[in-house]
């Protein structure tokens, strides 16, 4: 049989690659029960899903309403974590050979996830979608809850119709899980969530059912590193023409990153200044750094 191989799919990016996809349905009304509309098999990696996994993806990386975080230590109250752990050392083992493993690990998150969102009165349902990728290196879970809605159409007479479109222009609730990250480094942050733009916090059972209850946002983060940039620069005792020099140098290497939809990877740069084992100089060093290697990488 042929192998289950990583696919590739279109993006500004380099080395991007998608292994698993699958869309599954919870159906809620308001004060109702909740139940699972659960596909048989994984979706196609064909263009109409490939064009849906960019279209989140860069919506996704472009929010700015980011909240960061790890999952909670508790593996039996918060069981998602588990099941993607499992998932991921056993389709280690199967090196690329063809498996159930993404379906029934999706299943078994659908009914988690269905145990979360009953606890919610208001709370409605919507489609979820479960996505296994890689991205200049990193291994990526990613899941999301869309909704639909009526939208215009045209039809084959040029009559105008109505039909149910996704609503591509928000994510109802989003999340991501750095993969590597998390099993090499846990210290670091490696979730990721996007929030709601008219609710402040993400909502309580989809935190839960991920389990992730204490992050920080975006806004806080950008703050600290900026906070510590300056106090670098500041510790160093650099002379104005030092201090403009090195002050263009991270701004112009910031905005490089910016303008090729490159994250800064703020995850990582919290955590460091943050924490004892890293100062503040050596954060405006690995920036300066990092810099002068993508300028090595174009230049060869």
């Amino acid at each position: 049989p042929n192998k289950q191989r990583w696919h590739s799919f279109p993006t500004q990016r380099s080395s991007n690659l998608i292994k698993n996809l699958i869309l599954n349905e919870l159906i809620k009304k308001k004060s109702g029960k909740p139940s699972l509309n659960l596909r048989e098999a994984e979706n196609p990696q064909d263009d109409s899903h490939i064009f849906l996994l960019n279209s989140i993806r860069d919506l996704y990386t472009k929010k700015g309403n980011l909240a960061y975080g790890k999952f909670e230590p508790e593996k039996d109250i918060f069981p998602f974590q588990k099941l993607l752990e499992r998932f991921y050392k056993e389709d280690k083992l199967q090196k690329g050979e063809p498996s159930d493993l993404f379906l029934r690990f999706s299943r078994q998150a659908m009914k988690q996830f269905e145990v979360e969102i009953s606890k919610s009165t208001l709370a409605t349902g919507g489609y979820i979608l479960f996505i296994y990728y890689q991205e200049n290196g990193d291994k990526f879970m990613m899941v999301v809850m869309l909704k639909d809605k009526d939208a215009p159409i045209v039809e084959a007479n040029l009559t105008i119709g109505l039909g149910k479109h996704l609503e591509l222009g928000k994510l109802h609730f989003a999340a991501r899980v750095n993969i590597l990250r998390w099993r090499e480094s846990p210290e670091q942050n490696y979730l990721s969530f996007v929030k709601r733009q008219e609710a402040k916090e993400v909502s309580l059972y989809f935190r839960n059912f991920i389990g992730c209850t204490d992050y920080s946002d975006s806004k806080q983060q950008t703050r600290s590193l900026i906070k510590a940039i300056h106090k670098s620069l500041k510790e160093q005792s650099l002379n104005s023409d030092e201090l403009a020099e090195k002050k263009h140098d991270i701004h112009q290497y910031l905005d490089s990153l910016e303008k090729k939809d490159e994250s800064v990877d703020l995850e990582t740069r919290s955590e460091e200044h943050t924490s004892e084992l890293q100062s503040h100089s050596d954060l405006v060093c690995r920036l300066l750094l990092e810099k002068k290697k993508q300028q090595t990488k174009q230049q060869t």
